[in-house]
């Protein structure tokens, strides 16, 4: 038998010999929708059919995370101090750890008691603006002195970015639909620059934001920052490593 009858024999419902037969339109229909299920439609793949589809993560330019703390060593021991009383709300050890005239915003200078009057801190209650910044790591500023560290990481990066974008500071972050946490995932973003949403910021705690594939959805806040945002800038003084401005905005 020629390979052209056998085929046409595994398509024959009635099981007789196709040299005899006429294919009519319903068996030629049944031979297509046969093979067609066998191996799936065209360009997409096998066992997706039912299946919900993740999304995908976006392309475009990365601000990855950075800490230069280690390259220096008596900065390092700083930190994790300061980083401790942050999260505990120490406030002693965070006014020793101030410089003598601490710069609040472009215009304030104040002492240290004045300082964490004017910000509301209050012993006990952990200063979470300085505690994130510290987490999400500390990079020296040679424009500023070799002496010089500014936190968080995104803040250094003001000459290469936008005022207008804004930084992913996680990976794998969820993009949704719509501003809470069970609805629908649209994009997947891990440390993108990303661009605000025409409804930015949104509903709290959630920042509408544009992603790199054109997507428009919302991410929750803690994983946004802006190069203007809360930064906080320390310098050795007289040999001591200090907290010398809380800045935000432009």
């Amino acid at each position: 038998m020629t390979t052209k009858a056998m085929r046409y024999l595994q398509c024959d419902p009635m099981n007789t010999p196709s040299r005899f037969r006429v294919l009519t339109p319903a068996v030629v229909y049944c031979c297509l929708a046969s093979s067609i299920f066998a191996v799936g439609l065209p360009n997409e793949p096998r066992g997706t059919h039912d299946e919900p589809h993740a999304a995908q993560p976006s392309p475009g330019k990365k601000l990855y995370p950075r800490d230069d703390s280690a390259s220096v060593p008596s900065f390092a021991a700083y930190k994790r101090r300061l980083l401790g009383a942050a999260e505990r709300g120490e406030m002693a050890v965070l006014r020793d750890a101030m410089a003598a005239r601490i710069r609040i915003g472009f215009e304030l200078e104040m002492t240290p008691e004045e300082a964490v009057k004017h910000l509301g801190l209050k012993d006990g209650t952990p200063w979470t603006e300085l505690r994130d910044a510290l987490k999400l790591g500390a990079v020296r500023e040679p424009a500023y002195g070799e002496d010089t560290f500014i936190a968080p990481y995104v803040a250094a990066a003001g000459n290469s970015l936008e005022l207008e974008d804004l930084v992913i500071t996680g990976r794998n972050v969820n993009v949704r639909a719509a501003a809470a946490a069970d609805a629908k995932p649209i994009d997947v973003v891990s440390y993108d620059v990303v661009s605000r949403g025409p409804k930015w910021p949104g509903p709290e705690p959630w920042e509408q934001i544009v992603t790199p594939s054109g997507k428009v959805g919302f991410v929750h806040s803690s994983f946004v920052r802006s190069v203007d945002g809360e930064r906080f800038r320390f310098r050795r003084i007289d040999g001591e490593w200090k907290l010398a401005s809380f800045l935000v905005g432009e």
